[in-house]
């Protein structure tokens, strides 16, 4: 089995590099302007935690990704539709149980009118690995955890007069896992943001006051069925101000800050009431060179984790992208995310340092690789981690 995948990996690896040199357009193109592309993607992988726990395991992974796309509009059209279907294909070299297909689909439209701003995306995603808020008996099993992610967003903006304008959406999501089903939860969250916004300092940057309710119903995992209990809802509330747009031609903001509460009603323990300051802010800076650009993103707010635990989660995250030449590229990225468990005594510190490079070989075809390192500082001495990853990946698209 490992050997055909092999070899199907390495044809399909050599195609990819090959088939590009022939195409000087998309794979098909209708008469109104909607191209198909082909996409595909080869990488191999060493990672020396894949289960992310004290004691190692590592394993080389690849993976060959085909995939299709179809993109009808552009920069200069009022609206534009992107749909993207992709498959992984991907095996482990040492532990071939671990080996899967996972598909991804997702859907975009976006609107752009004089007074109407308007955006509508659906997506599906099947996952297999390990996070670090995996609880203990997961982690500590040998398995990967197996879940899908499935998602809808509806968001628009209307410009009331010059300087004012309002928003308002519509998402939900959700999460169901295929196996560890004893101690983890299925669960669907749905959101309702709102914006009045106002023109401020320069006329590409609006400011204003903004809500969101969200809400998150939990389903009871196999062990609590057979206990005859159940997680319950969180009901999350978020009152404060928002920016976007740009504050000159370098600096770009998008972001919020103001009070947020948390109330999660168990069903069999009683409500647990959180509230802080809570926000997600993003600043980006382009530098006078032309060719240098950074990002500092920080945020704070209330998560769950996959086995229903409550938390509060702080991170900061600074990323740098240089443009070496017209081909060359590099990145850089450190990032620190804090999550405080609010109904149980454990927090964890998790640090990430990342490093990577891009050569674009021609229009159709890309290499890259990176360097990923990060370390799970656990008050628990079962979840304290390190992992280093190490990628090389071969694109195209046509």
């Amino acid at each position: 089995m490992k050997n055909k995948l092999g070899g199907i990996f390495t044809v399909a690896a050599l195609s990819a590099a090959a088939l590009p040199a022939f195409a000087d357009s998309p794979l098909y193109q209708f008469s109104d302007g909607t191209a198909v592309l082909a996409l595909c993607s080869a990488s191999a992988q060493f990672n020396d935690n894949i289960y992310l726990t004290r004691d190692k395991d590592s394993d080389v992974i690849l993976t060959l990704t085909p995939g299709l796309e179809i993109v009808k509009g552009g920069e200069n059209s009022e609206s534009s539709i992107k749909f993207t279907v992709k498959e992984d294909l991907v095996m482990y070299m040492s532990d071939d149980g671990n080996n899967y297909q996972a598909t991804h689909a997702h859907f975009a439209y976006t609107y752009a009118g004089s007074r109407l701003n308007a955006s509508l995306t659906a997506g599906f995603d099947m996952n297999e690995n390990a996070t670090s808020r995996d609880s203990g008996l997961a982690r500590g099993e040998g398995e990967l955890v197996r879940y899908y992610t499935y998602y809808a967003r509806a968001n628009g903006s209307y410009q009331m007069t010059e300087k004012v304008s309002v928003s308002s959406g519509l998402s939900w999501s959700g999460i169901t896992y295929d196996n560890h089903k004893d101690s983890y939860n299925n669960r669907q969250t749905y959101a309702i943001p709102l914006g009045l916004y106002h023109k401020v300092i320069t006329e590409k940057l609006r400011a204003g006051l903004s809500y969101e309710y969200r809400y998150t119903d939990l389903a009871a995992n196999q062990a609590q069925k057979k206990a005859g209990t159940n997680p319950g809802i969180q009901q999350v509330h978020f009152f404060g101000v928002s920016a976007v747009g740009e504050l000159d031609e370098k600096v770009s903001v998008d972001g919020r800050i103001g009070y947020t509460t948390s109330d999660y009603h168990r069903r069999t323990v009683g409500d647990e009431d959180e509230s802080t300051l809570g926000f997600n802010i993003a600043a980006n800076y382009k530098f006078p060179n032309d060719r240098t650009t950074a990002r500092l993103a920080l945020n704070r707010d209330f998560e769950i984790a996959g086995n229903g635990q409550d938390i509060t989660s702080t991170g900061v995250a600074l990323t740098l992208n240089h443009s070496i030449d017209t081909q060359w590229s590099a990145n850089a990225g450190v990032n620190y995310r804090r999550d405080d468990y609010n109904n149980y005594d454990r927090c964890d510190d998790v640090y990430t340092l990342s490093v990577g490079a891009n050569y674009q070989i021609n229009d159709w075809v890309g290499v890259s690789g990176s360097y990923r390192f990060q370390w799970d500082d656990s008050d628990l001495d079962s979840m304290r981690y390190t992992n280093n990853i190490v990628t090389l990946s071969l694109n195209f698209r046509y």
